[in-house]
């Protein structure tokens, strides 16, 4: 795994959404926060190469991305925890490369072992992956096709792109925010991000045609009509 560099700016997307959305300090977070370190640390090795046991307790997670996700969409990392610092902010990308079914499109995406179900949930992968495409190709940010991948503890998983461009507006007045302590309302886009799809089993923001909405069972081809989740 690539070992935490050394950054220049003072801000990162989790410093800047505790901010205005500090996380919760109960003994669920501290589990998921370790099952989270936990999962990144598999995904990592298998995706350089590499040999990890599966940590027994979260064994799901790893089968899920192992011989689910990589299986159904045959990524092709070019980076796997990639560190960046535009002089302004600086973050870690999970994976940046390219997926199949997305052709020649550039994919950030963001490994996540939660559910990421309703507003809050949905608010922050999206508003956290637009802070890393920006901050990442700051000429070309929006060219990049920016997914979350989330893990299940059953094996299964499912995919949620994001492409709205209110993602960059509300990370930009975020950042604002908590560098001259001005409040501002951020806009809240798509269905579940709103808070409205919480009990429906779709997720996310439009997605491409090419791409899978979800997808449990790693036999069948991704449908990006349907969420198998």
């Amino acid at each position: 795994m690539t070992r935490r560099p050394e950054f220049s700016s003072a801000w990162s997307f989790s410093r800047v959404w505790s901010r205005k959305y500090p996380l919760p300090a109960y003994p669920a977070m501290s589990a998921a926060l370790r099952r989270g370190r936990a999962v990144h640390a598999y995904t990592a090795y298998l995706d350089e190469g590499a040999t990890l046991q599966p940590p027994a307790e979260f064994n799901g997670y790893c089968e899920a991305y192992r011989h689910g996700f990589c299986m159904a969409m045959s990524p092709s990392w070019l980076h796997v925890e990639q560190p960046f610092d535009n002089g302004k902010w600086h973050g870690i990308i999970d994976r940046i490369g390219y997926l199949k079914g997305c052709g020649d499109q550039l994919v950030i995406a963001d490994i996540k072992t939660g559910r990421g179900r309703g507003k809050a949930a949905q608010l922050r992968v999206a508003t956290q992956l637009a802070c890393y495409a920006e901050g990442w190709k700051p000429s070309a940010y929006k060219n990049i096709l920016r997914v979350g991948i989330y893990l299940h503890d059953d094996a299964t998983w499912r995919t949620v792109v994001y492409n709205s461009p209110h993602d960059f507006v509300r990370w930009h007045k975020l950042l604002q925010e908590a560098i001259h302590g001005e409040t501002e309302e951020t806009p809240e886009t798509t269905i579940e991000q709103t808070g409205e799809a919480d009990d429906q089993r779709h997720a996310g923001n439009q997605h491409p045609q090419n791409i899978s909405r979800s997808l449990s069972n790693p036999a069948q081809p991704p449908d990006p009509a349907k969420d198998h989740n």
